[in-house]
């Protein structure tokens, strides 16, 4: 029992022989199907952690980068938001004045579109952006 292992910061569910961890030689594991099952089992049961914690960091990834580029889109869509809001008035102006140019109807059109456009940019960007970065099942489709 030379082989005794530290049992600092592991659970008591993972401490054996009446509070002693004791590692395991080849010797130990020669004919003895329970314990080479326990360390398949715990193989298995690593190697799904590990793929569990792979696929969080893709999701958490693609989120950091959706994250940095939302104030990008953001800038975009006030820009877009001013254009429409300048040649609406612009159109508004058309359309008050004594000739009542038809150029008035379609500034303040044309103006509105880019306010929708800006406005919707701001909203559907996230939905885009889980869209374009869905992943692949199993079966070949996307989840």
């Amino acid at each position: 029992m030379a082989n005794k292992i530290r049992t600092e910061g592991l659970l008591q569910s993972q401490v054996y022989e009446n509070g002693n961890l004791y590692s395991i030689s080849i010797d130990d594991l020669k004919g003895n199907e329970i314990a080479i099952t326990q360390l398949i089992n715990d193989y298995n049961t690593k190697v799904q952690t590990i793929e569990k914690l792979q696929q969080s960091e893709k999701r958490l990834s693609s989120e950091l980068q959706y994250q940095n580029a939302s104030p990008f889109f953001a800038i975009i869509a006030a820009l877009i938001n001013i254009v429409g809001s300048v040649i609406s008035c612009c159109g508004i102006n058309f359309i008050t004045s004594n000739d009542k140019v038809v150029v008035g109807y379609i500034l303040v059109a044309s103006g509105s579109l880019l306010l929708f456009i800006g406005s919707a940019l701001t909203i559907c960007y996230k939905y885009v952006y889980r869209w374009m970065n869905k992943q692949k099942n199993n079966n070949g489709g996307y989840r």
